[in-house]
């Protein structure tokens, strides 16, 4: 029983997925009645079902399956289109399965109710009616056979309730015994209705065998209160408090078996709170895809045609969450079917489309989750809310003149309000919304309401990361520490203050700085919070510190007086008395023992004023005079010896750290370090290049890099700056392994790194390990188009170490000219170049009948979606960014694969 007890687990778990997703398909269904694809996945669905019912016994649910699935074959081969009363049945059986299942799960077992057989008949009435209907459009040969077998069928039924039940049941049974696995389109259950009922029960008896037991099948199934969950998140956020300031004292105290101690501590506590978080983590689809058969019902009982499209149901919540968001989501939509949707003949004469558009929508957005319900209805109108404020007393005639529409429209969650004409059974605008926000609000969320007149209405909810452990930089301004969500750092910038007087530039009022080629706008923290510029126990602030961050489809640069460490802080929600300060979303408790308020990234967008015409104007003509000039580079400057320069561009490297020199290790003739609960090595460029070495110093700053999965780090004497600045690389006076070059950076000499073959001078076996290696790749030739020295360098340095045969262009025309005259495998070309940009050497490429089978992949920071859609016009196969090594490699072996296969075919 134990393998039989497994399957029936299993079948149980993906029958009830798949239900839930068959509400969804039939309401799809209804709307796009010749999706065959979509007809052809529900078959599947029920004739999985129907099988695997059949092999445990379970004849009422094998019954349902049996003839939903005969219904469904008519769809299927085209017989009949499917129509509101068809989609009715089919959806009233998946109900009644869906009942069969939970009885099964529950107590072992079917229900015996009455009403099961019952259906039983009408789904099978129903289906000969059906099967009657299809026929009658066939030829009269055709049309005569179907009539003789209905005719056949057609014995009456007896009347009595004791034979009703007895008699479907053995219908059932005779017809699935004796039913084909693909029946032909045309064939009908044979005639065994009244075929031996006095036996029906003891071969009902035979047939099934023994029923499944309850307790072992319960036991299968792991359930854990949400409850305990929450406080299992609870526990572990202490824990990682607790972690936090261990680790503080330990780094104070420097004594080794304690710091040692704690790093495992550090270790097992992470591993506890993400295993702890992945079980409480549930994707908002399993809400959503309950609402498509919500709304077709509401929508029939309304008399309305509603249209639900559902976007980002992949986005994940904590499952208390979305245990708690049902019924909020659930009295959203009622309302804008019931009062913000209009009937099909109004909104004609408006002059929209007769059904009505409601959207459900999920997304992170500054480490938050944002939910939205969104109508093309007839939208609240404010001045109506207000009026009927005033009625109700809420507030006053001089308040209502004063009131902003946001404002106004916001009255419409205060207890009782209601701007509707008449209260329906479904809902009320504005009755019971006052439920709505308070559920949300003890999520520590908010809700914001945004409507206008004939356009529609949006209901955003905002749940914050409330009871949460996620990883946050922390920042320090006007004496005070605060958090910053690591989701939204994109990257940390110092400016010296010469170079703020050169990159900084005021348009408007506004503050913004040249990053990388793009106008990246300024937030001063202080400002923001009205804090003090500078405080006196604190150091002068010296330069601009300036933290990159993302909020949805823009950056900017917020600058602080500080950058402190990387931490993971356990977030706790704000007290009433700070959540109406946007700047916050959260507060947490340090390792020292002191609070930190945690920076809302979305909140502090609203402090940007970009919205006056001249000043975006005056931004835009300074990126357009910044991109007519050379390419730029983000660089990481740093010595090994003092007064020898060193650079690499800084989107190579991974972290920077300090490590004392003490914790450096010799093992295996080669120094390594214990890093983040791992064994990396570290490398000394004095090693591998005619330098200086490296001054002794307690401590030493290390640059991570991560490449071909694993970590290596160089051991260098100091972190001097990071700049992006335009450069001309000289590739000829420093001209020797692990160097690509070398340029004069603020006034000193600086050579320019080849980090891959630096580690590959290391450990000329490091990029095989964990790889696929080049296996029936080498020597293939790549045609490498580049414009920049320093970037050709590069890559050619990092594919010839892959063991590809490289060959160089410095432009597109270059390019082309290589293409005409000697075969390549594969194109790899930037988009920016003179003479010939990157698309047209690809669509010359691919409008050659000759060539049009070269792969060609983009290596570009030009990566938005419309660069992505030029490039596939162009012929473009794939788009990787220039730096990253592995999925370059990566491109090109797949690529070639490719290639080979279809060469073979």
């Amino acid at each position: 029983m134990g393998m039989e007890e497994e399957i029936l687990k299993d079948f149980l778990a993906e029958s009830k997925e798949n239900l839930e997703l068959l509400d969804q398909q039939f309401v799809e269904l209804e709307q796009d009645p010749h999706n065959m694809d979509l007809i052809k996945s529900i078959f599947r669905t029920v004739h999985t079902i129907k099988g695997t019912a059949g092999f445990f016994g379970f004849t009422t649910l094998e019954g349902i399956a049996h003839f939903a699935e005969d219904i469904l074959s008519k769809l299927r081969d085209g017989v009949v289109t499917i129509n509101e009363d068809i989609a009715t049945m089919l959806l009233q059986a998946v109900d009644y399965i869906k009942a069969i299942l939970a009885s099964l799960e529950q107590t072992g077992k079917e229900p015996d109710d009455i009403e099961y057989l019952d259906f039983i008949v009408e789904l099978r009435n129903f289906a000969e009616k059906i099967a009657k209907g299809a026929s009658a459009s066939s030829t009269k040969k055709e049309e005569k056979a179907d009539t003789e077998d209905k005719e056949v069928k057609a014995e009456p039924l007896p009347q009595n309730n004791e034979e009703k039940v007895e008699v479907p049941k053995e219908a059932v049974k005779e017809d699935l015994s004796n039913k084909e696995e693909e029946p032909p389109k045309d064939k009908e259950p044979p005639k065994s209705e009244e075929s031996k009922p006095s036996n029906s029960k003891a071969q009902a008896n035979k047939k099934t065998g023994p029923p499944p037991t309850t307790p072992q099948l319960t036991e299968t199934h792991v359930r854990v209160d949400v409850h305990l969950l929450d406080k299992l998140m609870n526990l572990a956020g202490e824990l990682v408090l607790s972690r936090n300031r261990l680790t503080q004292i330990a780094s104070q105290l420097s004594d080794t078996e304690l710091l040692t101690a704690s790093q495992r501590l550090s270790l097992a506590v992470t591993e506890i709170q993400e295993q702890i978080m992945k079980t409480r983590m549930q994707p908002v689809g399993n809400v959503f895809n309950k609402f498509p058969r919500i709304v077709r019902d509401l929508s029939r009982s309304a008399q309305k045609q509603v249209q639900l499209k559902i976007e980002g149901a992949e986005t994940e919540l904590d499952r208390s969450i979305i245990e708690s968001i049902k019924d909020p989501l659930t009295h959203m939509v009622r309302n804008s079917i019931d009062h913000g949707i209009e009937p099909p003949d109004v909104r004609i004469q408006k002059g929209k489309p007769a059904a009505g558009t409601l959207i459900m929508r999920a997304y992170h957005e500054g480490g938050q989750v944002i939910i939205e319900i969104q109508d093309d209805g007839a939208g609240i109108d404010p001045e109506k809310i207000k009026k009927k404020a005033i009625e109700k007393g809420v507030i006053t005639p001089e308040q209502a003149q004063n009131l902003g529409n946001r404002d106004a429209l916001m009255l419409i969650f205060q207890p009782g309000f209601s701007t509707a004409e008449k209260v329906t059974n479904i809902s009320g605008r504005g009755v019971g919304m006052d439920v709505v926000k308070t559920n949300i609000e003890k999520l520590g969320g908010t809700v914001e309401l945004q409507s206008e007149v004939d356009q529609g209405t949006v209901v955003r909810i905002k749940i914050p990361l409330t009871l949460a452990i996620i990883p946050a930089l922390v920042v320090r301004c006007g004496g005070q520490r605060y958090c910053i969500p690591q989701v939204n750092l994109v990257e940390l910038v110092h400016l010296s203050p010469d170079e703020m007087e050169k990159d900084v530039q005021m348009i408007g009022n506004s503050e913004f700085y040249r990053l990388r080629g793009e106008i990246l706008p300024l937030i001063r923290l202080n400002r923001i919070l009205e804090l003090p510029e500078t405080v006196s126990d604190e150091r002068p602030v010296t330069g601009l510190n300036i933290v990159v961050l993302n909020s949805g489809d823009r950056q900017f640069g917020l600058v602080v007086d500080g950058i402190h460490d990387s931490e993971e802080i356990v977030v706790k929600p704000l007290g009433k008395h700070l959540k109406h300060i946007p700047a916050f979303a959260g507060t947490t408790l340090m390792g020292d023992g002191r609070v930190a308020l945690i920076l809302d990234v979305v909140g502090l967008t609203s402090a940007l004023s970009l919205r006056g015409e001249e000043p975006l104007k005056q931004a835009q003509l300074m990126e357009e005079q910044v991109k007519s000039g050379e390419e730029r580079q983000f660089l990481l400057l740093f010595t090994v010896a003092p007064q020898e320069f060193f650079a690499i561009p800084l989107a190579l490297v991974n972290r920077l750290d300090k490590i004392k020199v003490s914790e450096i290790e010799f093992v295996g003739g080669r120094e390594v370090i214990q890093y983040r609960g791992h064994s990396i090595p570290v490398i000394r460029l004095e090693n591998f290049l005619p330098i200086s070495p490296l001054p002794e110093q307690e401590e030493y700053h290390l640059i991570i890099f991560h490449m071909n999965h694993q970590d290596v780090a160089f051991l260098v004497s100091q972190i001097e700056d990071s700049l992006d600045i335009v450069i001309d690389v000289d590739e000829s006076t420093f001209k020797q392994e692990g160097i690509l070059g070398s340029a004069i950076i603020k006034n000193k000499t600086t050579l320019f790194i080849d980090v891959y073959q630096i580690v590959q001078m290391f450990d000329p076996d490091f990029f095989d390990q964990g790889s696929e290696g080049v296996s029936g790749q080498d020597g293939a030739k790549v045609l490498l188009s580049e414009d920049s020295t320093f970037y050709r360098n590069l890559l050619s340095s990092y594919l010839i170490s892959a063991g590809y045969n490289v060959i160089t262009a410095e432009d597109g025309q270059r390019a082309w000219e290589i293409i005409n005259s000697e075969p390549i495998d594969i194109l790899v070309t930037d988009i920016e170049m003179p003479n010939m940009d990157g698309f047209e050497l690809s669509r010359r490429v691919k409008n050659d009948p000759s060539l049009k089978h070269i792969p060609i992949i983009a290596v570009t920071s030009l990566s938005g979606e419309e660069d992505r859609k030029r490039g596939k016009d162009s012929g473009i196969d794939e788009y990787q960014v220039k730096l990253n090594r592995d999925m370059v490699l990566e491109s090109i072996r797949n690529l070639l694969k490719t290639k080979e296969m279809a060469q073979a075919a």
